[in-house]
């Protein structure tokens, strides 16, 4: 560091050397934090490196000397990521080692895709099985709606055990095309089967109208039901009001020869059971010496004519107009005390209308 006596400076080599040891620091320690002052200013102006996110995406090329390649396909892979669209694939940079990595990348989409798209196939499929299934139900609901009443269908439905009920008054009304034998040996059976289709669906349309049951068809007899299967306070009034009905509307149908078409009614009240049979056909349908009177009343009608027993009567004749037939021997049963229904008392005048 110098000759002290040259230097002049009354100091000893060693103090001498501290001396000038301690100006190399601080002349070291002022141009490290001038520098550091200078560009934390020139940082500031005129950002000297990328953010930390924008480190975190690949920017910073020249400090980690990524290339663009291998940074292109991260940016894809991330974009991936944050949309779930693998419908394309990475870009593939050919005889790279990044090229390669694109490469295995992409198949392993393609098998993904695959899968993807199996599994909504496979997806489809079964919904479109569901969609069979349920059409199918509802068409099966539909046809047991056709056979059975809704509550009993229902009652089917959830439980095994036999299904009964009885009733203790019910209204049964039998309904018979007026020589039908006849006229069926002298048509073709499609003209027959037309006739009782076009009869019976007028005939079924007025069983919902009385909130009614239609318990079955016997060749051209028609039976149906009030109070059955759930309970209705006016049963009786509600078959006498159908009887007329179907009277008023078949008087409508005429064959080509211009004859009438005409039906014997017979209506009787009384105690029933009634029930589901069968296991591969069901059938509901009711029971009790009360059908037999009512379809003994009915072959004992005339035609145009609603037969009405002294059971039916004793309920509803302070609402309709009656007319006492006699005492009719019914098999079975003896003489009994019958009436015709002829129609509605008007509650204005007291007329039957």
């Amino acid at each position: 560091f110098g000759d002290t006596a040259i230097l002049d400076t009354g100091l000893s080599r060693v103090e001498q050397i501290g001396v000038q040891l301690l100006g190399i620091v601080c002349i070291g320690a002022f141009c490290f934090f001038a520098t550091l002052i200078v560009l934390w200013i020139i940082n500031r102006m005129m950002p000297l490196r990328v953010t930390l996110d924008e480190e975190r995406e690949g920017l910073n090329i020249s400090e980690h000397r990524a290339r663009t390649d291998l940074i292109d396909l991260f940016m894809v892979m991330d974009h991936q990521k944050k949309t779930g669209d693998l419908s394309f694939d990475v870009p593939v940079e050919p005889f790279t080692e990044v090229g390669q990595i694109a490469e295995r990348y992409n198949e392993v989409l393609l098998k993904v895709r695959e899968t993807m798209d199996e599994n909504e196939k496979s997806r489809k499929a079964i919904e479109d099985a569901f969609e069979k299934i349920a059409l199918e139900q509802n068409r099966a609901e539909r046809l047991l709606l056709n056979i059975l009443p809704a509550s009993v269908a229902e009652e089917l439905k959830s439980q095994k055990k036999v299904i009964a009920h009885s009733s203790r008054e019910v209204t049964i009304l039998f309904a018979d095309i007026v020589g039908f034998t006849t006229l069926a040996e002298s048509r073709e059976p499609q003209q027959i089967i037309e006739i009782l289709n076009r009869v019976f669906s007028v005939f079924d349309r007025l069983t919902d109208t009385h909130r009614l049951e239609k318990i079955k068809t016997i060749g051209d007899a028609y039976m149906v039901v009030g109070g059955l299967p759930n309970y209705m306070p006016d049963h009786a009034m509600a078959v006498a009001n159908f009887g007329l009905d179907i009277l008023r509307e078949v008087e409508k149908f005429r064959f080509r020869n211009g004859r009438k078409l005409e039906i014997r009614v017979g209506i009787h009240t009384g105690p029933v059971v009634a029930g589901v049979i069968g296991e591969k056909k069901f059938i509901y349908d009711i029971w009790g010496d009360s059908v037999n009177v009512a379809s003994r009343l009915e072959s004992h009608s005339l035609p145009g004519r609603i037969h009405i027993s002294e059971q039916t009567a004793a309920i509803i004749g302070d609402t309709f107009e009656l007319e006492e037939r006699g005492m009719v021997e019914v098999k079975g049963k003896g003489s009994l005390l019958t009436y015709f229904l002829n129609g509605r008392l008007e509650p204005s005048t007291g007329m039957a209308v």
